[in-house]
């Protein structure tokens, strides 16, 4: 077994590789079905605003930003270019979000798998974690004039994300290593907002390795080190919806599909560990995480089985839209 960082518990990486947690229950599983996440993909008027500038002739770079609503997963399109600085922290926004790029509709078409190809880069991109960049958006649009001469943007496309459910079985207790982060991410337990995971100060996600004596001992994503250490799973600091924040979600496709992570040390051959700390918590909660592939045979490292959702509609900015598609498109 490689070596790991050193930890509170002192040494590295277990080098016995089976049987490294307790594997039993404590509770009833959490499956999270990702088409169900999807249920809203919202364009903001300065984002059509943007597209009707363009008059269909350039491609419009829109950032992406994520948060969870009732039932599902809201996806909002702004029109921040991808060279321009980020937009001021946001209650509901994340660091770590995509920049997808509006295609005018004359232009040639990209091959059909491209979204796909994006989505491989984003999860294998370093630096932190968004929803978004376990997402993939083929955008398409054009511009033209509606009744009274007012512009409208007539747009379709598809958004593309990983299709397997994730279960995630709860587990008794694991020993934590004593450490700086540890100590942030318990601190924040229990704070209204989620703490370090409820805002856009602070660690949100990382990745969980173990010392020698067995205890966890979680790294900060952004640590490059972190990418060649021996990893059992992942952490998470989020609000009140736990297990079921999206975050969790793309944090695990990240942990799983990533390219750039060189040692999983999986158990069974597919399970890893979510360590979660979620507000309103008054411990860390563990979970032991799958993902129950559709299609067999999918390796750590290997690309995602992913889902489409089609959409298509006409975005006036006096509001009178016309839309259809799978799931909602909404002007902001």
């Amino acid at each position: 077994a490689g070596a790991g960082p050193p930890g509170a518990g002192g040494g590295a990486f277990p080098r016995a590789r089976g049987g490294l947690w307790d594997g039993r229950a404590s509770g009833r599983p959490v499956v999270v079905r990702p088409p169900g996440l999807a249920h809203r993909l919202e364009v903001s008027r300065g984002a059509v605003a943007a597209l009707a500038r363009a008059a269909g002739s350039a491609p419009v770079a829109l950032r992406a930003s994520c948060e969870a609503r009732a039932g599902g997963l809201k996806v909002r399109l702004g029109n921040e270019s991808a060279s321009s600085p980020p937009p001021p922290p946001s209650p509901s926004g994340a660091e770590g979000e995509a920049v997808f790029t509006a295609r005018p509709r004359r232009a040639a078409d990209k091959p059909r798998d491209a979204p796909e190809a994006a989505l491989r880069e984003s999860l294998d991109a370093a630096g932190r974690l968004g929803v978004s960049r376990a997402l993939a958006l083929d955008l398409r649009y054009s511009a033209g004039a509606g009744p009274g001469g007012s512009p409208q943007i007539r747009v379709e496309g598809e958004l593309v994300m990983p299709a397997a459910p994730l279960r995630m079985k709860p587990l008794l207790p694991l020993p934590l290593c004593d450490t700086g982060l540890s100590r942030t991410l318990r601190f924040h337990l229990g704070r209204a907002g989620g703490g370090a995971g409820g805002s856009r100060e602070g660690p949100r996600t990382g990745y969980v390795t173990m010392d020698q004596a067995r205890k966890l001992l979680p790294l900060n994503e952004t640590d490059p080190k972190a990418l060649r250490t021996p990893l059992t799973g992942f952490w998470v600091s989020c609000g009140p919806l736990g297990a079921r924040d999206p975050l969790v979600w793309a944090a695990a496709v990240r942990f799983y599909h990533s390219r750039q992570i060189q040692d999983r040390a999986l158990q069974g051959g597919s399970a890893f560990l979510l360590l979660l700390f979620a507000a309103g918590a008054s411990t860390p909660q563990c979970f032991e995480c799958a993902f129950e592939e559709p299609a067999p045979g999918k390796a750590p490292g290997s690309a995602p089985t992913t889902t489409r959702f089609h959409f298509a509609g006409t975005l006036r900015p006096d509001g009178a839209n016309e839309v259809a598609g799978s799931f909602e498109l909404v002007l902001s």
